[in-house]
């Protein structure tokens, strides 16, 4: 029996890099995974992707920054399913490299939308079905960057802070229900890294180097296996920590 088994899990940015990977893993080991992206063309990639590797998944294209969609998602699952055991917030809408002075409102609200408040709606309508369960998983996933105040991503740190502290301030709250809240600081490949990386190969190569395992993290196999550990019975008492899956790449704090 697969370690996952039966367990009904939602991954939100699930069509594409670390949410993909993630989707991949948890599928593999025998959770039934509803995961959702806005993008319907890519969600129906990363299920024909997903039926030639012989994994099963459910899609749903949402986007999580509105909050009616978001509550969807939640929604949905518990319908096809009766019950959901594990929340998975990967959502982030990109960002661009700019000085904090020249950020706009747009920036700010549409990182936020699709990372901090789709966090917590998600949270919010998984919360009645943990409860009645008496168990329940929430994986969020904050930066690196965020933490040590990395530059020209004022927008994206906020969020991902902002992420942090929900995470704890739940975790603290909702233990007493056997919920368990914690958050990843990642540093692994993705299609947008890859395309940064490419065209930017002397900075590429300096942050392979402040890496001390001289490499970014697998979305399968280092992000995915970490999550799938997070959400099996051996994780039960592990909350409100803050997982650093980066080779040990916040070891160097930024410039």
């Amino acid at each position: 029996m697969a370690q996952l088994d039966g367990k009904v899990v939602i991954v939100t940015g699930g069509s594409e890099g670390i949410g993909f990977g993630i989707v991949q893993k948890l599928a593999s080991d025998g959770a039934k995974v509803v995961f959702c992206s806005r993008s319907a063309d890519k969600g129906s990639k990363a299920m024909q992707q997903l039926g030639e590797a012989g994994l099963e998944a459910d899609y749903l294209q949402a986007d999580v920054g509105v909050r009616e969609q978001a509550e969807s998602v939640v929604r949905v699952a518990a319908e096809r399913y009766g019950r959901i055991d594990g929340l998975v917030n990967n959502a982030q809408a990109e960002w661009k490299w700019v000085a904090v002075e020249d950020k706009t409102e747009d920036a700010y609200d549409k990182a936020l939308s699709s990372g901090f408040h789709a966090s917590r709606w998600l949270m919010n309508a998984v919360f009645p079905h943990y409860r009645q369960q008496g168990c329940g998983r929430v994986i969020n996933f904050g930066s690196r960057r965020a933490v040590y105040g990395a530059k020209l991503s004022a927008e994206y740190n906020s969020t991902k802070e902002a992420i942090r502290g929900l995470t704890l301030s739940a975790a603290r709250e909702w233990g007493r229900y056997n919920i368990t809240v914690n958050v990843i600081c990642p540093a692994c490949e993705s299609a947008a890294t890859i395309v940064y990386m490419q065209n930017n190969p002397e900075m590429a190569a300096r942050t392979l180097l402040a890496i001390p395992m001289r490499r970014l993290g697998k979305p399968v196999e280092d992000l995915g296996a970490l999550v799938a550990g997070l959400l099996t019975e051996d994780a039960r008492f592990i909350t409100g920590q803050a997982f650093f899956a980066d080779g040990g790449l916040h070891l160097k704090r930024p410039e």
